[in-house]
């Protein structure tokens, strides 16, 4: 015990444990054999390996999503707008709102688990989302007003008038999709709920306050021509006032791109055969994510977890071979008095042997016990008194507790060593304390999903009918079935109501029942469409993935919610409006999926089982 620390440590036995795996399991190669194995020692070193490895391929992510930030939201080539200083000052925004989110988590008590190291992406991928509609907004003022004709106050107030507005939504409604997830009953969802919605909220507030006024502060220093990352130097040289609050879009400058999203792309889409097909290719999509999402299983395993190039997959290669022979269980007895219940410990074993839930071998210390005792010569002079032959129990309490000790120290080959870890004594070693008997599910339950939560509520309700004492079942495979008996549910639970929340909040927003409705549908379509996704991946479902389809419910938000937001700010016939909204913000809309799609897409090669289904999902 580490007082220090407040913590259990054994450091002989870990320096053990590690000696093993390094000496032992790692190699693997003898001269005669070949070795294969397991320890919890190896898993937790496997699992640092792989969160080790992929460091880098995050840390190139991040710096994918703010290279291409820098790129986007200005002119490279530009000393004086090229806003490099402007990008460093949005990704910081996010970094504060990160440790925001992480400190304030943490100070209610929420814990970190593997999924939550997919935060950071999300909230940057949002975070920089919300600087790119920001910026774009602001760049839209000086194409409406000339440079003289209104000053840079003025200008930032009538940008968050319209993009204010926009990232208002989309962060109420990604925060009501997540505070709603946050009250599941799966551990892992609810606190990776909590993380993201004060992430949210704090990007929120620090983009409308910290973020605003570095992008006041920089638009001052571009209309004093002072060169970016050096304000403090003198006025540059040359300036290029005609690209004064330009942007790019993978290298395109930002006037070509709005052109062509004017010019080409929204004529092509409002034609009526395009039309047509668009609407074909959206039901196509949605029937099959249907069918997807009836498809998909439920499915748990720690090789999941494993990086697939491990030692450790060679083992559970070889254990499901050779040796599956299904998953024991035990059956806890506790809290009561152990001589006095004999005949209910029995009832206890003999409803065990009759179900058809389980194998029919069920080993059981007290009926161990009750052979050994009476066959054992030293007991014979009992058999008149304190031993009943007739009933095959002992009648006396002192016996029969200074019996069953004698029988768990008895190393024969019918004595009960094999049973010490089963019977836990009071201290007096006058009374049991708590027992358990040992049963086995047969192969057939542990290789479906579905009868393993039957089989684990069934024997439940079998071990409660079968005896009137305090007991239940368990098996360390009970923290994986409970989860198969509530995840459907609670998946479809807290997708539902985050998608009528988002409605809700879209309504008191827009103030537009169709355009609350048509970004509900979108949403629907987007989460069967990903279903359908995961199906043909061939991602199950569990907590990993249940986390990452909450998450989609709220990134799928965003770009709808922007959309028709500025469609509501537009003036004309219907197309005339789709037309000028995607000329507004398909651009910013545009660049915030093509970074957070960049920075995912580095994901695919990652080793770690988070990030895959991230990645995929």
């Amino acid at each position: 015990f580490e007082a220090d620390q407040g913590s259990n440590v054994d450091p002989p036995g870990e320096a053990w444990e590690e000696m093993i795996v390094n000496q032992v399991l790692k190699p693997a190669k003898f001269e005669t054999l070949d070795v294969t194995g397991f320890s919890q020692k190896a898993l937790n070193l496997e699992f640092s390996e792989a969160i080790r490895g992929d460091i880098a391929l995050i840390g190139f992510g991040y710096m994918l999503i703010i290279s291409y930030a820098c790129l986007a939201l200005g002119q490279p080539g530009d000393r004086v707008h090229s806003k490099y200083f402007l990008t460093l000052m949005g990704v910081l925004t996010v970094g504060l709102a990160i440790v925001v989110a992480f400190g304030l988590s943490a100070a209610f008590g929420q814990f970190y688990g593997p999924v939550h190291s997919v935060l950071p992406f999300l909230l940057l991928g949002i975070g920089i989302d919300d600087v790119f509609i920001i910026v774009n907004a602001f760049l839209n003022t000086y194409r409406q007003v000339p440079k003289k004709s209104m000053d840079i106050p003025r200008r930032v107030g009538k940008a968050l008038a319209q993009a204010g507005v926009s990232i208002t939504i989309t962060s109420f409604t990604d925060f009501m999709a997540f505070i709603i997830g946050a009250t599941t009953v799966l551990p892992a969802l609810s606190s990776f709920c909590v993380y993201a919605a004060i992430g949210i909220l704090a990007i929120f507030g620090l983009t409308c306050t910290f973020f605003v006024a570095w992008l006041t502060i920089d638009a001052r220093r571009a209309e004093d021509n002072r060169p970016d990352l050096c304000c403090c130097r003198g006025p540059a040289e040359t300036s290029h006032d005609e690209n004064m609050f330009s942007s790019t879009c993978c290298g395109i400058q930002s006037g070509f791109m709005r052109r062509f999203l004017r010019d080409k792309y929204a004529p092509f889409i409002l034609r009526k055969p395009v039309k047509i097909v668009v609407v074909c290719v959206f039901i196509g999509l949605f029937a099959f994510g249907i069918f997807g999402a009836t498809q998909i299983k439920q499915s748990f395993s720690f090789e999941n977890f494993i990086p697939a190039d491990s030692y450790m997959q060679e083992y559970f290669a070889e254990d499901e071979r050779f040796f599956q022979a299904g998953t024991g269980v035990q059956i806890v007895t506790e809290k009561f008095d152990y001589y006095a219940k004999q005949e209910d410990l029995s009832q206890l074993y003999n409803g065990l042997l009759a179900s058809p839930l389980l194998e029919d071998i069920v080993d059981s210390w007290y009926e161990s016990y009750r052979s050994w005792v009476f066959a054992e010569p030293q007991f014979s002079s009992y058999r008149t008194q304190g031993l009943n032959n007739a009933t095959k129990r002992v009648t006396n309490s002192t016996l029969f507790f200074q019996t069953v000790q004698t029988f768990l120290a008895d190393n024969g080959r019918d004595g009960g060593a094999r049973f010490r870890s089963d019977v836990v004594f009071a201290a007096d070693k006058t009374s049991i304390v708590a027992a358990r008997m040992r049963a086995t599910y047969p192969q057939s339950v542990v290789d479906n999903s579905r009868l393993q939560v039957d089989a684990m509520q069934d024997l439940r309700e079998e071990v409660r009918r079968a005896s009137s004492l305090p007991s239940f079942p368990y098996t360390p495979s009970f923290l994986f079935w409970e989860q198969y008996a509530v995840i459907a549910r609670e998946l479809l639970q807290n997708v539902l109501i985050a998608m009528a929340a988002v409605g809700v909040v879209m309504f008191v927003f827009v103030s537009n029942p169709q355009a609350a409705v048509l970004v509900s549908v979108c949403i629907i379509a987007t989460i069967v469409d990903l279903f359908g996704a995961m199906y043909v991946w061939g991602v199950n479902i569990d907590a990993v993935a249940c986390v990452q389809v909450v998450l989609a419910v709220g990134i799928a938000v965003d770009y709808s919610a922007h959309t028709i937001h500025a469609m509501q700010l537009q003036q004309g016939t219907r197309d005339e409006r789709v037309v000028k909204a995607l000329t507004d913000v398909g651009l910013s809309v545009l660049n915030g999926a093509i970074s957070t799609g960049l920075a995912v897409l580095v994901l695919s090669g990652s080793k770690s089982f988070v990030f895959i289904v991230f990645f995929k999902v």
